[in-house]
């Protein structure tokens, strides 16, 4: 009889203890993940970051797929941006997330106020803040750091940025990369401390030379421009291109540029039009907006005015009114106009080579922040344009300017 129960029993034994041993594997890669997030006793290594994080998922984790979530709500780490998607996915985990905070599992309160913080500022962001100060008494470099994020970010709290510089100094210390490269971004921008910029380059590069690829898009932009360190041209594409072939749309994004007017490699404007898909895929919107201007004017590829049209309209759907950029700039403008009429070989052709070349050298003047130059031409441009009834727009684009290249 007592060996007939412990075969009934035996198939819930396995399911019971398959279910302890999945939720140790999901913990044991969660942790993992963390380590290589944040350069916690190793280097940066953000592919294997994203796939112990995606496997953490699949097991059921609610830490991982509350990641998952925060990062579908920004359209970071490849995820498309979907918001509604993400909260949806954050909902369905947020009592199990609950819970394991409550029973103090690792990560998990910090992980819970976090999530809080991004998907629902306004409703959870002061309850967030509250836990992340809480948990800030703790030894841990993450919680410091995630308190240090509040303060600069205006989290619940009031935006402090000497809190937030001494918080991530902490983190820093206590061996979180990322917060160190936030130190160099403070030095950098002068927020909560002294602007040094030699201070923000060696942040930067201690957390460049150890794989964390914002760090080395950082580093990548004082090269360039000769802040904190001696100008050179071929360390900033060195370190956009180790940047970018992590998923850095920033530094493609830079990188893209440097191909393109040939600043520390050789130009190549088929690697720039590459660089700048990549760096469009990844988010950025100057880069979305490049690839257009590329097969708009022949740019590393054969001129294709169906994709540059492609392309504008994305930007447009896109960012639309709620970009912090306004999309009425002259090339949008004008190749949208312009891709709508049928142009045959007479002197409207002729007028449309002319126009295309103006604009094309006005958006070179641009780019070098020479405001006055642009609008020179872009009025030319306009002359010519407006016997064919089509429209452009300069004004918006120079009230944007400054527009280099390596600006943010």
């Amino acid at each position: 009889m007592k060996s007939r129960l412990s075969l009934l029993l035996l198939p819930g034994f396995f399911v019971l203890a398959g279910k302890i041993w999945a939720e140790s594997d999901a913990e044991a890669l969660y942790l993992d993940a963390l380590k290589y997030s944040y350069g916690l006793g190793v280097a940066v290594d953000e592919a294997k970051t994203l796939e112990l994080y995606q496997q953490a998922a699949e097991l059921g984790d609610a830490r991982a797929l509350a990641w998952k979530a925060r990062k579908m709500f920004q359209g970071e780490w490849g995820f498309a941006k979907e918001p509604e998607k993400a909260k949806t996915i954050f909902l369905s985990q947020e009592e199990a997330l609950q819970k394991m905070a409550d029973s103090g599992l690792p990560d998990a309160k910090r992980s819970l106020a976090v999530a809080w913080a991004i998907l629902f500022p306004s409703e959870r962001g002061k309850q967030a803040f509250e836990i992340l100060k809480a948990i800030a008494r703790e030894k841990s470099a993450l919680n410091w750091g995630s308190l240090a994020w509040a303060y600069a970010h205006g989290v619940g709290v009031e935006k402090n940025p000497t809190q937030a510089f001494a918080w991530y100094r902490k983190s820093a210390e206590g061996g979180n990369l990322n917060s160190l490269a936030e130190v160099g971004f403070c030095y950098e921008n002068g927020l909560g401390v002294v602007r040094d910029e030699k201070e923000a380059a060696r942040c930067y590069r201690s957390a460049a030379e150890k794989n964390l690829s914002w760090a080395q898009s950082r580093l990548g932009s004082l090269y360039e421009q000769g802040f904190g360190v001696p100008k050179d041209g071929v360390e900033a594409a060195k370190w956009y291109r180790q940047a970018s072939v992590q998923g850095d749309g920033a530094a493609s994004l830079r990188l893209g540029l440097c191909y393109e007017k040939g600043v520390g490699v050789e130009k190549n404007l088929s690697k720039a039009l590459e660089a700048y898909l990549k760096a469009a895929k990844a988010g950025e919107f100057w880069a979305a907006e490049n690839v257009g201007r590329c097969y708009a004017n022949g740019l590393g590829t054969e001129k294709n005015l169906g994709e540059a049209r492609k392309w504008f309209e994305y930007c447009r759907a896109t960012y639309g009114t709620n970009s912090a950029i306004p999309l009425e700039w002259s090339l949008e403008d004008y190749a949208l106009s312009r891709i709508t009429e049928d142009v045959g070989e007479t002197s409207r052709d002729r007028s449309m080579a002319i126009i295309e070349g103006l604009i094309e050298a006005s958006y070179v003047h641009l780019v070098e922040g020479d405001a006055d130059q642009f609008q020179g031409l872009m009025l030319m441009a306009e002359r010519v344009h407006s016997n064919f009834g089509a429209r452009t727009s300069h004004k918006s684009a120079v009230q944007r300017l400054p527009l280099g290249p390596f600006d943010e």
